[in-house]
């Protein structure tokens, strides 16, 4: 099914009318690539739409928003940004700082790579410390509760992020177990 079909099928599950504005301010934020602005969307689709008023947008937004269609982030710039939901859940890590946009996925694997090295747990042979395994533990809970909501896609990125690290995990029947290469 396109993603339009599937847009108009969940507007009129909704009781929502599809309407070409409403079609064109989801599919520019379904087609962005991350995170977007209210006012990126305006400016999309007034290049085929000029009459569009801002006001659209923002209900528009809201109305997906209550769908759960798109998310709205705030940003450290204060701006809001929207991102397309769709089936793919996901979280994201805001850097109070600088305000830079992460996967959490890619934040632990790049944390746990930096503090294994810097703590000398993926130099052979490492010891076993409450730390690794605290942390082990997260990740395979996350890893498992992906699994439950069928984001197999998710689990299988925690998978081998784990597996660049040196760790293998292995799904046995008492539960998913983990261990060095």
């Amino acid at each position: 099914m396109s993603c339009e079909r599937e847009m108009a099928a969940v507007l009129r599950g909704a009781g929502q009318k599809v309407t070409p504005q409403r079609m064109l301010i989801l599919c520019s934020v379904h087609h962005a690539e991350g995170h977007i602005t209210a006012s990126q969307i305006l400016a999309e689709v007034r290049r085929s739409q000029p009459y569009i008023d801002a006001s659209t947008v923002y209900r528009t937004l809201a109305s997906a928003k209550e769908l759960r269609l798109v998310s709205e982030t705030k940003m450290a710039s204060g701006d809001n940004t929207f991102e397309w939901l769709g089936a793919d859940r996901h979280h994201h890590l805001i850097c109070r700082v600088c305000g830079e946009v992460g996967c959490p996925l890619d934040s632990i694997a790049a944390a746990f790579q930096t503090a294994g090295g810097v703590l000398g747990l993926f130099q052979s042979p490492a010891p076993e410390t409450d730390l690794l395994d605290g942390v082990m533990d997260l990740v395979v809970q996350l890893r498992e509760e992906a699994r439950k909501r069928k984001d197999f896609a998710t689990a299988d990125r925690i998978r081998d992020a784990l597996s660049a690290l040196g760790i293998v995990l292995e799904d046995t029947k008492a539960g998913v177990r983990w261990k060095r290469k």
